[in-house]
């Protein structure tokens, strides 16, 4: 009888146990299945972990963003051409164990396979909605669809792309300052050029524009934000267009306009002496006789250099307007603009890499 009593009490003891064990397991798996939804920036209502600590970011521009507001150390996995040893995006540089992370594929998306091996709670992907969708399928794993867009409409697309990205990885004040940082510095490019007459302008033209691609001296885009935040009197300006858009601009449109001053992208000066080899005409451009042609920071590298436009425009400035630029030291500029966007310094690399703020012999 005795055996009997202590053998049910290990019984309902252990059945205790297994309900106890059982409702802790259950409380802990609901503590990692905690979701919530959100609505991405191509509209799709997407849920995810609300708590996220892995991720991975696809598409052109999409890694970069991730680098700007602090989120680096989430990212496990990384396309192909964060392995380049000739990349020169700036974020890139400052992130060198971006190259000792596992790659998830070719640029533009990666492999599904690939990015699910690594086990992220979500991705973050810059490009088509149907390719997002058709992601998310393949991995099981949430899609956060991107846009970045370009200076003019940074309200309406860069601006709520940062503030999406922020509410998923609890950046929410980082993006906030880097947003009033952004703005200040537009601020200050533009009130230094305040008050300054057409008649003392001189005519300006940025060639040597990368799109999806090095180009020579026809390559550039218009409106070209660093001309706008400086005021400068930009002769493509003509061309009319409202968004920034890429253009290839013909010799004889070049050679009519005749700028008095020329900025080139120097990473693309070959392609720009290229030209000049090929059409000796482009040689009795005042800019050129006058030597006037100054190297700037790529404007693109898999997508916008949000940080190098801005150190761009500061040295724009110093050239077309040395007075209203004195207290500015263009390298120390653009290292402070690189420390806010991606956390260091990185101007020394990027002129050893592709040139940096120098005034360009093409003759």
């Amino acid at each position: 009888m005795q055996k009997k009593k202590w053998f049910s009490l290990l019984v309902v003891t252990v059945v205790s146990m297994s309900v106890l064990i059982g409702g802790c397991a259950d409380n802990q798996a609901q503590q990692t299945v905690e979701k919530t939804e959100i609505t991405d920036l191509s509209d799709r209502k997407v849920e995810i972990p609300r708590q996220v600590d892995r991720i991975v970011a696809l598409g052109s521009g999409a890694l970069r963003q991730i680098v700007y507001l602090g989120a680096a150390d989430k990212v496990v996995g990384v396309e192909e051409i964060e392995h380049r040893k000739d990349n020169y995006a700036p974020y890139n540089l400052a992130h060198q164990e971006f190259r000792d992370l596992p790659t998830v594929g070719p640029n533009h998306g990666g492999d599904a396979e690939l990015i699910a091996a690594q086990a992220p709670d979500v991705i973050f992907f810059k490009g088509d909605p149907g390719e997002a969708k058709d992601l998310q399928q393949k991995t099981g794993i949430p899609v956060i669809n991107l846009a970045v867009g370009d200076f003019p409409r940074r309200d309406e697309v860069l601006y709520q792309s940062w503030r999406l990205i922020g509410k998923i990885l609890d950046r929410e004040e980082r993006v906030e300052e880097l947003i009033q940082y952004m703005e200040d510095s537009i601020a200050d490019l533009k009130e230094r050029t305040v008050g300054i007459s057409d008649q003392q302008k001189p005519e300006v033209y940025a060639g040597g524009i990368t799109h999806r691609g090095g180009h020579g001296i026809a390559g550039a885009k218009e409106p070209f934000p660093p001309f706008q935040f400086v005021q400068a009197k930009n002769v493509a300006g003509e061309l009319g267009h409202k968004e920034v858009t890429s253009v290839m601009v013909s010799r004889e449109k070049i050679l009519d306009w005749n700028p008095e001053i020329i900025f080139i992208n120097s990473a693309n000066e070959k392609l720009v002496k290229g030209d000049l080899q090929k059409h000796s005409e482009y040689k009795s451009l005042t800019a050129i006789e006058e030597d006037k042609v100054y190297g700037v920071l790529p404007y693109s590298y898999y997508h916008r250099n949000f940080g190098s436009i801005l150190a761009n425009s500061y040295y724009i400035g110093k050239i077309l307007y040395p007075d209203r630029f004195s207290d500015i030291d263009p390298a120390a500029k653009a290292d402070e603009i690189y420390k806010e966007f991606i956390g260091k310094a990185v101007y020394d690399q990027m002129e050893e890499k592709v040139g940096g703020f120098k005034r360009v012999k093409l003759d």
